[in-house]
């Protein structure tokens, strides 16, 4: 195996924040495929629920400002 990355959720919510803004309704089985596919990682679930809920809000805010 070559090189670990570790990531963190605050990370991952700011790689969902632009995919969020166009797809708001973006599920969590799509958000596991998108990160694998465009950044080659694999996240777990709890982690990616958690990203969710603080992209989500990010996305919120700025849907509303």
């Amino acid at each position: 195996m070559e090189g670990f990355l570790r990531t963190h959720k605050k990370w991952v919510a700011n790689k969902l924040a632009e995919k969020l803004k166009v797809h708001f309704t973006l599920t969590h089985h799509k958000v596991h495929a998108h990160m694998k596919v465009d950044y080659g990682v694999i996240i777990e679930e709890r982690m990616m629920f958690r990203a969710l809920k603080v992209t989500r809000s990010m996305v919120e805010g700025y849907i509303k400002k």
